[in-house]
């Protein structure tokens, strides 16, 4: 298990990732430096509102495959507020053991 240790090239990987695929301009981004699992970033852009984006820091920590959906769909179900996923990215390029983004709230 390979941990991915912090760089500022992190920062301009989900950087690019959050402009590439929510398809808009990244206005700032703060780093919020409590994270033990994956290193989580606030950013704003420029007609998507403010995100959240997470570089995980193993490939162990990337939810399974359908269970953020499920519990989303569960959610939905029954009227209760939650920060929605934009994008789950397992196999990046971008960042080696992937990303996330969600709706900030």
């Amino acid at each position: 298990m390979a941990l991915l240790k912090y760089s500022t090239k992190i920062d301009k990987a989900i950087t690019k990732a959050v402009e590439n695929d929510l398809k808009t301009k990244v206005i700032s981004v703060s780093r919020i430096e409590a994270g033990e699992v994956s290193f989580v970033y606030k950013i704003q852009t420029q007609d998507k509102g403010n995100v959240i984006a997470k570089a995980f820091r193993l490939k162990e920590f990337i939810p399974p495959e359908g269970k953020l959906e499920w519990i989303e769909e569960q959610l939905e179900k029954r009227k209760i507020l939650f920060a929605k996923t934009y994008k789950i990215d397992r196999s990046s390029d971008i960042l080696p053991h992937g990303y996330m983004i969600q709706e900030f709230i």
